[in-house]
């Protein structure tokens, strides 16, 4: 039976000086083309590729992205590559209703800051801390997607829904593939695996996109976060119920003691106890939120062409 002293986070202890692991676009990768996929009526409703672009207009200043404007039937006019892809996917007859709700290089100007930004995992530099914290993450996403897919669905957007639900399976597969892995680290060292968990759960799972901004605004993603929320896509409730789920794969509850440390001993009782924890504080905000209204906040979202979208405040 594993201890303490032949546990491979103790002999292999992260560098107090870097205690979480933070990614970052070091290796000078620079994402050259954007390839835009739609759905061709003409083709039975299959996703294809559409036009490929250059992003050298992508991480230009706004004024620089301006063209001459286009005029579009049932649209509003548009200028530079939204009014540009529009135009194509009119000649051909594909399906760009999307591009009435979504602006391009918005999004695109989002994804590469993320890629510049990299991630903050809240993980120190061991294989416990990084599996534990995908495991996790795979199973968020397979959740959020999966309730997108159903939300597309129940308003008619097919196409959408048939995306999302594949994207949720495929994190599905993902989920279950690194919750083996940690699994066997809880049979080979439970001491070490359960306080990895603690210590994960002390600073909280946060998603890979925390650091995402559109160079406007620096809270997108807590504002993407409270619309989420408020949409039903990823809650409270969801990260509970992730808890919950791990905690009874991996068998956390049935540690022996005699096989655990003392701090990991106190690692498994505080695990155990969070989700009890997380649902006292779901139940007293709800308590509050009948007794009082909270604020909203009316939101602009760049990639939405700056529609505002009203937000609960926490």
């Amino acid at each position: 039976m594993a201890t303490s002293q032949s546990s491979w986070l103790l002999r292999h202890a992260c560098p107090l000086a870097m205690p979480w692991t933070r990614t970052g676009n070091n290796i000078g990768l620079q994402v050259t083309n954007i390839t835009y996929w739609r759905c061709s009526r003409a083709n039975g409703g299959r996703i294809m590729a559409g036009m490929t672009m250059s992003t050298a207009n992508c991480l230009a200043q706004p004024a620089q992205l301006q063209g001459e404007a286009v005029q579009v039937s049932k649209r509003s006019t548009r200028t530079g590559r939204g009014a540009a892809v529009a135009a194509r996917h009119e000649e051909e007859g594909t399906d760009d209703e999307w591009l009435m709700y979504l602006e391009p290089a918005k999004l695109e100007r989002t994804i590469h800051n993320l890629i510049q930004s990299g991630m903050v995992m809240n993980a120190a530099r061991s294989p416990y801390h990084g599996f534990i914290y995908v495991a996790f993450q795979e199973r968020a996403t397979s959740i959020s997607h999966g309730n997108t897919a159903r939300r597309a669905k129940e308003h008619g957007d097919l196409s959408l829904a048939r995306i999302c639900g594949a994207i949720a399976a495929d994190e599905k597969r993902h989920e279950l593939a690194y919750t083996r892995i940690v699994g066997k680290l809880f049979e080979i060292d439970p001491d070490g695996a359960v306080r990895a968990l603690a210590y994960m759960m002390r600073r909280r799972i946060v998603m890979p996109a925390s650091l995402m901004t559109d160079g406007r605004d620096s809270d997108l993603f807590s504002q993407y976060g409270a619309v989420a929320q408020q949409a039903g896509i990823y809650t409270a409730s969801d990260y509970r119920s992730i808890l919950e789920h791990l905690i009874n794969q991996w068998g956390v509850e049935e540690l022996v003691a005699t096989g655990l440390s003392d701090e990991g001993r106190r690692a498994r009782d505080y695990v155990c106890a969070l989700p009890r924890k997380i649902r006292r504080l779901e139940q007293k905000a709800h308590e509050r939120n009948d007794k009082k209204a909270r604020p909203t906040a009316s939101i602009p979202f760049s990639w939405i062409f700056d529609r505002p979208v009203n937000i609960t405040m926490a």
